[in-house]
């Protein structure tokens, strides 16, 4: 059952704000009545403390206060805004200077305010009663915090006790930082500036190059080796540019200058000698549909011939038009599947099917006929009923044993039954030799190249034996001897989509097509412990409870239950020393929470309150799981 949000339509009855140089941060006081009327008593409520700009538009300032006990207050508490847990700060400014309107802000979550010298800031205050968070308007911080405004701006205008026009200023620009040597360097420059001032009474370029330049004749260039200037001839020349060539040119060089033009054949070292040896295409027949290829040693030419196949077991028809009507021997039924039905064996043939959905859990296991050990409900063993039969061993070089079996399947009674010696065996024919026919024959199949003898699979008797080879068709592709099941019944296998561990085949009417699925969502992670499931991290950082609920609800799944997050630690996905929320509840302010150390594949438990986001430096990250499709 859902938790029945609480509205309170009047929250603050008041708000005192108070603050002292020294103390932690500015009193916040009010009164907080139920919808019946009553006050809110709780033993730990947890608030949350929003300062924002004036249009309360930019959060720049949030921190919390956990379990604060509210019984006996009549509904009244009293806070101090900076002594919570610090959730966010713009810039990690101190409270003070946020309130300040001396620099720019950024707000939580992105953007900044610039705040003006009157602009003032807004407070929000939130609060968990145990079942929901409830918030409200917010309002404005007036009188006492902006007195720290009032105090700054007095001295704004003095540094020690120097006004501003006793100061040395950058007008346009920033002043850099100065350390004491470049202070002490100022000042020697200032106490004896003229030494500094110098006047260029020779201000043309040989003077400032100071040496002699050198004359350089025609289509040379000035260079310089580091010391000084020399004159050395252009070596690039009227050739410098790259020739303009066409579609499928190399740039090559002609012994004088880079042209562009073609590659020939005989410019490629050794190609000629390696492609003497090799078999041209000219000299391969063109065959066609439904023939191969063979060698006539006779006229030393590779001829066609044309293909004629009978196929058997799983598939029928020729090898042009194969069709896959069994599968290991079982036969696929002919009717013809909607989208997402699979192959199911009914007892007697493979039939497209609807896959059944639900969940459900086993609470107790009875022992059937020929089991002993129930009923089950919690652990325990089932074992199989001793029968009538006697433990041994039956059948001999005279008996042949025989066993009775009931509707179970189970052994009920066995023996043995004797058998005659065969005796007296002889062969028809000289294909087949016996030997000692009197009590131990001896067959021997004759296989030989002369008439009365059998044939080996290589004699030369046969006149047309080969090894099937050509295109398959049908529901088959590639070439003989290993074609490729491409279809069943007539529509096509796509595995585009790659092999899943723990997908399936199932048809889609869309493609018209079996196609392979994976068992997860996109996003989510198949975790083979135990039941497997899906698996998915929506955060990298801390939430709460209900946010980290809402999170899971949202994107299609759950809170992990015990048992999958602690699947997911022995699986390696969760990071090392991380918490997670799970989705079983002790009561009605905590929440169960597990520490994964995956490096060792370790697990702890532990509870929180609901607004907890944080254990200690380890977050409580949001894992969420679902069952596979």
């Amino acid at each position: 059952m859902k938790p029945k949000h609480v509205r309170y339509p009047l929250l603050i009855i008041s708000l005192l704000f108070a603050f002292a140089a020294k103390a932690d941060g500015y009193n916040v006081s009010g009164k907080i009545i139920r919808p019946d009327g009553g006050d809110l008593e709780s033993r730990a409520v947890s608030f949350n403390l929003e300062v924002l700009s004036p249009d309360s538009t930019c959060v720049v300032y949030q921190e919390t206060i956990n379990n604060l006990d509210m019984g006996g207050s009549k509904g009244r508490f009293n806070l101090v805004l900076g002594s919570g847990t610090r959730v966010y700060s713009s810039g990690d400014m101190p409270l003070e200077k946020v309130i300040s309107n001396s620099a720019t802000l950024t707000c939580k979550g992105g953007g900044s305010f610039t705040p003006g010298p009157a602009d003032e800031r807004s407070l929000r205050i939130s609060f968990y009663d145990g079942t929901a968070w409830q918030s409200f308007a917010a309002q404005k911080l007036k009188a006492v915090p902006f007195a720290t405004e009032s105090q700054n701006a007095q001295s704004a205008n003095k540094l020690g006790n120097y006004d501003s026009t006793s100061l040395l200023r950058v007008d346009g620009g920033t002043a850099p930082a100065m350390t004491p040597t470049q202070m002490a360097a100022l000042l020697s420059v200032v106490g004896d500036y003229d030494k500094f001032i110098k006047t260029e009474t020779d201000p043309t370029v040989k003077a400032f190059a100071k040496a002699s330049l050198p004359t350089c004749a025609a289509g040379s260039i000035l260079t310089s080796n580091g010391t000084t200037l020399s004159c050395v001839t252009d070596t690039t020349g009227n050739n410098f540019a790259l020739p303009t060539g066409t579609s499928g040119q190399v740039l090559k060089h002609n012994g004088t200058q880079w042209v562009a033009g073609a590659l020939a054949i005989t410019e490629v070292s050794n190609l000629n000698a390696e492609l003497t040896s090799k078999l041209s295409k000219a000299a391969m027949p063109s065959c066609g549909p439904q023939e191969t290829m063979y060698y006539n040693s006779v006229g030393d030419s590779m001829n066609c011939q044309a293909i004629a196949l009978s196929l058997a077991g799983d598939v029928t028809g020729t090898h042009n038009a194969t069709q896959v009507t069994r599968l290991r021997g079982v036969n696929v039924s002919a009717a013809t599947p909607t989208s997402g039905q699979v192959l199911r064996y009914n007892g007697t043939d493979w039939v497209p099917a609807t896959v059944p959905t639900g969940t459900g859990t086993v609470t107790s296991i009875a022992a059937g006929t020929g089991l002993t050990g129930g009923t089950i409900t919690a652990t325990g063993t089932l074992s199989l009923a001793n029968t009538g039969v006697t433990a041994g061993s039956y059948g001999s070089a005279t008996q042949i044993p025989s066993f009775t079996v009931d509707a179970q399947g189970r052994l009920t009674s066995a023996g043995g039954t004797t058998v005659n010696i065969i005796s007296g065996v002889t062969s028809a024919n000289a294909y087949i030799t016996v030997a000692n026919g009197s009590t131990a024959p001896s067959i021997t199949a004759n296989v030989g190249t002369t008439a009365n003898t059998l044939a080996a699979g290589n004699d030369a008797r046969f006149s047309d034996a080969r090894t099937p080879a050509g295109t398959a068709g049908g529901d088959l592709s590639g070439t003989y001897p290993n074609p490729t099941i491409a279809k069943i019944q007539g529509k096509p296998v796509n595995v585009s989509a790659g092999y899943f561990d723990g997908g399936s085949l199932v048809y889609d009417s869309a493609l018209a097509a079996w196609k392979t699925t994976n068992p997860c969502d996109s996003g989510w992670t198949l975790i083979n412990k135990g039941d497997p499931f899906c698996a998915q991290k929506l955060s990298s950082t801390g939430t709460n409870f209900a946010a980290s609920m809402t999170q899971c609800l949202n994107a299609g799944g759950k809170l992990c239950d015990l048992q999958q997050a602690v699947g997911l630690c022995q699986s390696d996905f969760i990071a090392t020393d991380t918490s997670l929320w799970i989705g079983q509840l002790s009561d009605n302010s905590s929440a169960h929470v597990i520490l994964c150390s995956a490096a060792s594949n370790t697990w702890s438990a532990g509870a929180f309150t609901f607004g907890t986001t944080q254990d200690g430096s380890l977050p409580i990250v949001p894992y969420c799981c679902k069952n596979r499709r």
